[in-house]
């Protein structure tokens, strides 16, 4: 699906889906500048707890969730983030996963954010 935009800077003004006929336009100013980052540690986890640090700038819902290899969430938690908020600490009680390599996946509502996290027994 061709996707066209208008960007200005660090602004994308308008995305238009362009879909067999029929073009559905989507106006929503996004700000690309932002930091959306995740920090764990530690990684590998040893003991049983891990803290993820996470800066966000966008407004909205945001879910952070760890996921086995399996696709399987062993971890969610969601927050309403507002943009000059602090960095969010999250603590995460790994005692109950499996020795392996699990996906912190960070979604906001325009941006996804997926890091490798591993659990060593």
């Amino acid at each position: 699906m061709p996707v066209i935009g208008e960007r200005h800077g660090d602004r994308i003004h308008f995305l238009r889906f362009k879909h067999l006929a029929h073009v559905v336009e989507l106006k929503r100013l996004v700000n690309l500048a932002g930091r959306l980052a995740i920090r764990v540690s530690p990684n590998p986890v040893f003991d049983d707890k891990a803290l993820v640090t996470i800066e966000a700038y966008e407004r909205g819902l945001h879910t952070l969730r760890v996921v086995d290899l399996a696709g399987q969430t062993v971890f969610s938690t969601t927050w309403q983030h507002m943009p000059g908020q602090h960095a969010r600490e999250q603590s995460i009680d790994a005692s109950a996963f499996g020795a392996g390599l699990y996906h912190l996946i960070l979604e906001t509502p325009t941006r996804r954010r997926v890091e490798p996290l591993s659990v060593v027994r």
